[in-house]
Order: C-alpha cells, then structure tokens, then sequence
C-alpha cells in the first residue's frame, strides 16, 4: 500500500463564490477587453450589483437587454429573474426580500452581501456590460 501522508487536499470553490475578478480568463490585449467563456460568470453578477443598486433606468435596460439570455450560472439566472418580479424596487427593497425569494427558488445558501456592495458604475457601462453578454451568447 503507497504511504498517503505526503497527499494534499483540494477544496473546490464554486466559481460564483469567487470574488469578483478572481479567477477569470479576460485578458487585456492593446487596450481592447476579450471575453472567454469562463468570464461570463464574472459579468453575470457585475450586471446583478449593478441591479441590486435598485437603480430604476439599469432595471428597465436589463428588463430589455437580457430577456432570453441563457445565464452560464443558475444562481444568477434565479438571482435576475427575481429581480426582475419586483416591478421596481430600491436597494432596501431588494436586500430585504430577494434572500427570501430565492430561498424559496432552492438558493438558500447565496452570498446575498456581495451584490449589495459598493455598485458605483460610469455611464454606460451597463448598456457595455449586457451587450458583453449578449455578444458572447452568439459567439
């Protein structure tokens, strides 16, 4: 029998559990950003902060942007879509009632915290962001 003590354990973070930035394959080339699959997780939940900022006009753009994208993340995906079922909402709003809604959708155990981080964006930087996301679903 081979002596195992010299064996290291690896643990497995799920890649929407990283933190934003980490672990991504975009790469900067002359100043133009390209955008690989394994990416797409890491603008997925940009677009949710940006959301969760309960800012009306990225509400309404995403409502436009978005529909019939395939979310690469189930949790973002159940994350937008109750978003989305609140006709408006504000930031309190959203952080008050969206761990509750996605409870009851099975994601009872979702760093809710993270997409009401500091959300602060530049004008039309949403608007580039769903269009990502777009481009790559047809690439």
């Amino acid at each position: 029998m081979k002596d195992r003590s010299n064996c290291r354990h690896v643990v497995a973070t799920p890649y929407s559990l990283l933190p934003e930035g980490r672990g991504t394959l975009a790469t900067s080339q002359s100043n133009i950003e390209t955008t690989s699959e394994a990416a797409l997780p890491d603008l997925e939940r940009r677009v949710l902060r940006i959301l969760c900022s309960g800012k009306a006009e990225a509400h309404e753009l995403a409502r436009r942007g978005l529909a019939g994208y395939r979310w690469r993340d189930p949790t973002h995906e159940a994350i937008f879509e109750a978003i989305m079922s609140f006709p408006s909402a504000s930031s309190q709003t959203l952080r008050e009632q969206l761990p509750a809604r996605l409870t009851r959708r099975g994601f009872p155990d979702f760093d809710f915290e993270s997409l009401f981080e500091s959300s602060g964006f530049a004008a039309g930087e949403f608007e580039q962001l769903i269009g990502k996301l777009r481009g790559e679903e047809r690439a």
